[in-house]
């Protein structure tokens, strides 16, 4: 089964089978030489995603070579712990494929008072919908450049050479369903359903995974994102804006700047 092979397993220049898309198909097999792994986290339920020396990607069936990794041939392959792995990720800190944000509902009951008076441009734009239009941005920027992790519960300490772990349980009693799943759905139902490329609604599995593991005791929301096959543009308030990670910082290109970045990136 191909969700059964792990990223760990795979390797530039390993011999493989893969599903090609072709609009919504997903059936059509190819064989060739693997020049690059495009999926960032261990597993997927579809597969691993990855590019052929042809030019042609798609999600890893079959590997047709012998040289898997070693180390993963001597026992049962297993997703390491996420509390450990996203330890990891933490204590290397933000970089192109990571990013912290502290919360994602630090705007949602703002006053009208607090929205007028604020000095930051994306309250004066979007509200009590500021705080989830940035956790947006980070995701289509992901999405559109190598794929990433967003973790969600992280402080950044500017004082320290450490970020601190704040976890999101403060956050649950401004949802409906004051839980882990209640937040999943806010981040599906409120950020990419409304705003996000229906091919990423109706395929989210493709392309994000959202978790809660535990670390230090505190929860916090992993969201793991696959490098996109199409463009992805957030539409707002009839408005698109087109995100891009570049270093450890996510940019609105515009213009001419989206024309030449789609014409190297999604040819």
């Amino acid at each position: 089964m191909s969700a059964d092979i792990l990223r760990s397993m795979l390797s530039e220049g390993m011999s493989v089978e893969i599903n090609i898309r072709e609009g919504r198909r997903s059936n059509f097999k190819k064989e060739g030489i693997v020049s690059k792994i495009l999926t960032n986290s261990e597993n997927h339920p579809y597969g691993i995603m990855v590019e052929l020396d042809s030019g042609e990607k798609g999600r890893v069936n079959k590997v047709l070579s012998d040289d898997i990794k070693k180390a993963d041939t001597t026992s049962k392959h297993t997703m390491p712990t996420p509390a450990k792995t996203i330890e990891e990720i933490i204590a290397k800190g933000e970089n192109h494929s990571v990013e912290f944000k502290s919360s994602m509902l630090w705007s949602e009951r703002y006053s009208k008072e607090q929205i007028d008076s604020s000095k930051s441009k994306e309250i004066k734009k979007f509200g009590r919908d500021a705080s989830k239009f940035i956790i947006a941005k980070s995701i289509a920027g992901f999405l559109n450049a190598d794929g990433g992790e967003l973790v969600i519960g992280i402080k950044e300490n500017k004082n320290s050479n450490s970020d601190e772990v704040i976890g999101v349980e403060s956050e649950f009693s401004k949802l409906q369903d004051q839980c882990e799943d209640g937040y999943r759905r806010k981040i599906v139902d409120s950020i990419i359903k409304p705003w996000f490329p229906k091919s990423i609604f109706h395929h989210i599995n493709n392309y994000i995974q959202i978790s809660f593991p535990q670390v230090d005791g505190k929860t916090i929301c992993w969201v793991s994102m696959s490098r996109s096959d199409e463009k992805v543009f957030l539409n707002i308030k009839n408005n698109s804006y087109f995100l891009v990670r570049i270093d450890a910082s996510t940019r609105e290109l515009q213009n001419e700047e989206i024309v030449n970045y789609c014409m190297r990136r999604f040819t």
